[in-house]
């Protein structure tokens, strides 16, 4: 009985320290590596190109954070 007791206790502790395992919050990271901010020609694009482009770029700084 103490043998399946002991093996059972260490088990448990396996179970639980398996369960302790270090994942990343956010795939945020990751995804702000990929997501670049676009860019424009003030004389090439048109305004609603232009509009465009901020809008998006101020959405990737929403999520991401603004760029440095």
């Amino acid at each position: 009985m103490r043998k399946i007791l002991t093996a059972s206790s260490a088990l448990l502790t396996l179970a639980l320290l398996a369960a302790c395992t270090t994942t990343r919050e956010t795939a945020t990271d990751d995804v702000c590596l990929i997501w670049r901010g676009n860019t424009f020609s003030a004389k090439g694009d048109t305004p609603e190109t232009v509009a465009e482009i901020r809008e998006a770029n101020a959405k990737r700084d929403a999520y991401c954070g603004a760029k440095k």
